[in-house]
């Protein structure tokens, strides 16, 4: 016997309340999800261009014409 899935049983599952109470949370927790994955990652950017921007700061705060005795 071969399982098959009727137009009829779709729209039994999907018409149920309770199937669409679940898809609605879950939608909205995936959805908080990536919104927390998101900040994660301009966070990190944010900290990553600092970093950047402090090595620049170093690196122009020398005088590279003066001579280095070794």
């Amino acid at each position: 016997m071969k399982n098959t899935v009727t137009p009829d049983a779709i729209y039994a599952v999907l018409s149920n309340p309770s199937f669409r109470l679940a898809l609605r949370l879950l939608s909205k927790s995936w959805i908080s999800s990536l919104s927390a994955i998101d900040n994660f990652i301009d966070t990190i950017s944010d900290e990553f261009n600092n970093f950047i921007n402090k090595l620049d700061y170093i690196s122009h705060s020398f005088d590279y014409t003066k001579d280095v005795d070794l």
